[in-house]
């Protein structure tokens, strides 16, 4: 999958699990992001939540920035940003 690919099925697969998100990518200095954020500033991702999106992005063969690995149960409510390999 390529960029905007990966962006598409994270939105369609956050619809079908009914996490309301927006998905956004960004090209930075030559890296691909998809960014995972809540539809509203005053919102947070529950644990749960954020343990699916994590998986889901480690499953495509995402990193965090400069490489890390994702850890899922760490966690994020705030927004989640996913350096995206060509998958």
């Amino acid at each position: 999958m390529n960029h905007k690919e990966t962006a598409k099925y994270i939105r369609e697969y956050l619809k079908v699990m009914e996490i309301k998100a927006r998905v956004q990518m960004q090209v930075l200095c030559g890296a691909k992001f998809v960014e995972v954020i809540p539809p509203t500033a005053n919102d947070d991702f529950s644990i749960e939540e954020s343990r699916i999106i994590k998986t889901l992005a480690k499953g495509l063969g995402m990193t965090h920035v400069q490489g890390l690995e994702i850890v899922i149960d760490q966690y994020t409510a705030v927004r989640h940003s996913f350096v995206c390999g060509e998958v």
